[in-house]
């Protein structure tokens, strides 16, 4: 069994248009490298994808459209 202090948490954020909270939602993550953040925009047109593409802490998955959740 893994080591507790070693595991990593994943987060997952789906966003549409939501340049206006992401700042705030991602800040907690710049500092924390105990935990992947996996974020899936939906074909914003507010700038959210290319201030996600720029932002250390994300792995960004972009659909194009805004199709809601599909895994």
């Amino acid at each position: 069994m893994a080591n507790p202090s070693s595991r990593k948490a994943l987060c997952i954020l789906v966003t549409y248009n939501g340049m206006r909270w992401l700042d705030t939602v991602l800040a907690p993550f710049v500092d924390h490298p105990d935990s992947d953040l996996w974020v899936r925009d939906n074909g914003s047109s507010d700038g959210s994808a290319a201030f996600l593409k720029g932002h250390p802490a994300v792995d960004v998955f972009e659909e194009g459209d805004n199709v809601g959740f599909v895994i």
